[in-house]
C-alpha cells in the first residue's frame, strides 16, 4: 500500500491494521466446548455448527470500542459505521471522485450501511455490465479501491465479459468490537457469524447486490466478488453459499478472485471448536486466490504453525480443501514473492516484518514496486467464469 520505506514501528503497525492484518490472540469470549443446537441457549459462544450464537453489536457513542491501535493511536471507535469518501486521497494514485457514497439503513436492526459505487457510462438495461463487489480488509475502508488498488481505474474500460467497463461497488464494513480470534476492534465484515438467515453482513451484501441488479444494467450471469484479507475471507464465505443459493432478489455469485484470504469456515481459536462451520459444504464456486510466499495470512501449514496463526489461516491448506472436501472443480492459485514475481514455493523463512509488509501490498505492481500488475489476471479469471 506504500512505496516508501517504513520509518517507525508505529507507522508499520498502523498500515498493518488498515490493510486488515490477522493475528492470533486470546479470544475475547470463549467456550472450550460448544455442542449441539442447544449450546446457544446455555450461554456458549458458538452453536456447534455454523459459528457465533450472536453477531457482535457495532461500536457506538454509548458503547465505544477500544481503538484498534491502543497505545499507538489514542481514541476509540464510537460510531457503528464510518461513512467512506468515494474519491482518491493518495496523490500517487489516479484521481477519481465518484461523489457521495450510497447510504441505507438495515431494515432489521436499523444500523447504517454504505458503499461506493461506480457505473461506467452507457450502462443500461439494454447494455448490461458485469458487477464486481470489493470487500476491504479489517480496519480498512471502501475507499481502498481508490487509494490502494487500480480497480477503479480499470472499471471504465476493462472487458469483464460484456465489452468495455464494469460496475464496481465497494462495501463499507461496520465498526465492530474485537473479534472472537482476538483481533482488535475495527471496520470489518464478521467472519464467524455464518447464519445466512440472520447475519447483518450477509443481509447487507444481499441488499447491495439486489438493489444494483434491480436498477437495471447488471448482467446477472456476471456478478463477482473480490476482497483483501478479512474481505477475502468473507467474500469466499458469502460466495460459497450464494453461488448455488440465490439472494432474496434471485442473484447468484458467479466466481471470486481474492488476495490473501484462506479458510472462512474454521474456528477463531483452537479452544473454540464449536465455532467452526461443520460439515464443510459442497460447492462448485470458481475461486482464484492471489497470495504471498510470506504473509501474516500464512502461505502454508509450516508458516501457520510457526506464526501461531488462528485455525484456517493456511492458504495452501484451504486450496486443498476447496479441491477435495468442498468439491470445487476450478481453483487457481497465484503465489507471489516479496518482489512481486510468481513463484512455486512458500517461503521457508518468513520474518514478522516481511510478513506484514507483504500482506499490506495489494498485487497491482505499485505497492511492491514490481511494476507487474496482477489485477488483469484476477479480472480475466472472473470474466472466464460466468454463470451457465
Amino acid at each position: 500500500m506504500v512505496r516508501h520505506r517504513f520509518r517507525s514501528s508505529r507507522r508499520l503497525a498502523l498500515l498493518a491494521v488498515l490493510a486488515g492484518c490477522a493475528s492470533a490472540g486470546p479470544a475475547t469470549a470463549a467456550s472450550s466446548e460448544d455442542a449441539g443446537a442447544g449450546a446457544c441457549a446455555s450461554g456458549a459462544l458458538c452453536d456447534g455448527h455454523g459459528g457465533l450464537c450472536r453477531t457482535p453489536e457495532p461500536c457506538t457513542a454509548t458503547a465505544p470500542c477500544p481503538h484498534a491501535l491502543t497505545g499507538i493511536v489514542k481514541g476509540t471507535l464510537s460510531e457503528p459505521l464510518t461513512v467512506p469518501e468515494c474519491r482518491t486521497h493518495v496523490r500517487t494514485r489516479p484521481a477519481f471522485d465518484d461523489g457521495a457514497p450510497r447510504l441505507w439503513t438495515d431494515a432489521v436492526n436499523g444500523q447504517p450501511r454504505a458503499a461506493c459505487v461506480f457505473k461506467p457510462p452507457g450502462t443500461a438495461t439494454s447494455a448490461p455490465r458485469p458487477l464486481l463487489v470489493f470487500l476491504h480488509g479489517s480496519g480498512g475502508s471502501a475507499r481502498a479501491i481508490y487509494d490502494h488498488t487500480l480497480l477503479r481505474a480499470k472499471a471504465a474500460g476493462f472487458d469483464l465479459g460484456d465489452g468495455p467497463g464494469f460496475i464496481l461497488a465497494a462495501d463499507q464494513g461496520r465498526n465492530l468490537p474485537p473479534s472472537a480470534s482476538g483481533n482488535p476492534a475495527s471496520a470489518r465484515h464478521e467472519l464467524y457469524d455464518r447464519n445466512f438467515a440472520t447475519s447483518p453482513d450477509v443481509r447487507n451484501l444481499d441488499r447491495l447486490i439486489d438493489t444494483l441488479v434491480s436498477e437495471g444494467g447488471v448482467d446477472p450471469r456476471r456478478i463477482y466478488l473480490t476482497g483483501w484479507s478479512n474481505g477475502a475471507f468473507f467474500s469466499q464465505l458469502y460466495a460459497l453459499v450464494r453461488h448455488g443459493t440465490p439472494t432474496p432478489g434471485g442473484s447468484r455469485i458467479a466466481a471470486v478472485a481474492v488476495f490473501d484470504g484462506a479458510d472462512p469456515l474454521e474456528a477463531p481459536t483452537p479452544q473454540t471448536p464449536g465455532c467452526a462451520y461443520r460439515p464443510y459444504p459442497r460447492s462448485s464456486l470458481p475461486v482464484f486466490i492471489v497470495h504471498r510466499a510470506c504473509s501474516i495470512v500464512p502461505c502454508d501449514a509450516a508458516q501457520a504453525t510457526s506464526r501461531g496463526a488462528p485455525p484456517g489461516y493456511d492458504v495452501r491448506g484451504w486450496l486443498g480443501l476447496l479441491r477435495t472436501t468442498l468439491g470445487a472443480t476450478d481453483v487457481t492459485e497465484l503465489l507471489l514473492d516479496h518482489h512481486g514475481a510468481a513463484v512455486d514455493a512458500c517461503a521457508v523463512r518468513c520474518p514478522g516484518l516481511e510478513a506484514i509488509v507483504d500482506h499490506i501490498r495489494w498485487p497491482d505492481g505499485r505497492a511492491d514496486g514490481s511494476g507487474i500488475d496482477r489485477e488483469p489476471e484476477m479480472l480475466r479469471y472472473l470474466a472466464a467464469h460466468p454463470l451457465p
